[in-house]
Formats: structure tokens, sequence, C-alpha cells
């Protein structure tokens, strides 16, 4: 059910999914943060974009607890290679 709201059929590819919807929500309250509107601005100036931005780095940091891919698992760029990297 997790998976589904972020348009997935099963569990591959969760967190990514999830670290593009916290990056674009930064990058939505930043932007509508700089036009003006309410209430991001305030949550701006607040100090909100900083607490978001820890519960991103949070998760890239954490992304082991939930992905069963290891680091050894990704090719440069983060992306999944399907064999695991030479050392």
């Amino acid at each position: 059910m997790f998976a589904t709201a972020y348009g997935l059929t099963d569990t591959a590819g969760l967190v990514d999914a999830v670290l593009t919807v916290q990056e674009h929500g930064i990058d939505a309250v930043r932007r509508l943060a700089e036009q003006g509107h309410e209430p991001q601005a305030t949550w701006v100036a607040e100090g909100h974009l900083d607490e978001l931005r820890a519960r991103l780095a949070w998760s890239q940091a954490n992304r082991h607890l939930i992905d069963p891919m290891t680091a050894a698992d990704r090719a440069p760029g983060g992306k999944w290679c399907g064999q695991p990297l030479e050392e």
C-alpha cells in the first residue's frame, strides 16, 4: 500500500521515489516562498527548509534501512546496474 502511494506496483524503486518526492517538496516550498506565497514564505523565514533538507539528508543516509540494494549494487550516479560493481 505504501508503494502504491508513490505510483509503484512493488517496492522496487521505492526509496528513489520517496527521495524524489522530498526533493520536489523542497523545491516547491522554496519557489513558492520566493514568489511571496503563504504559508511557504513564513515557513522559509522560520527555517522550515532546513528541516526539510535534514529529512532528505536522513533519508539519503539511511536508505539502506529500506532499500535491499547495497551501495555496491549501484552504478556511479546512483543508478541500478544489475550487477555488483567490481572493487
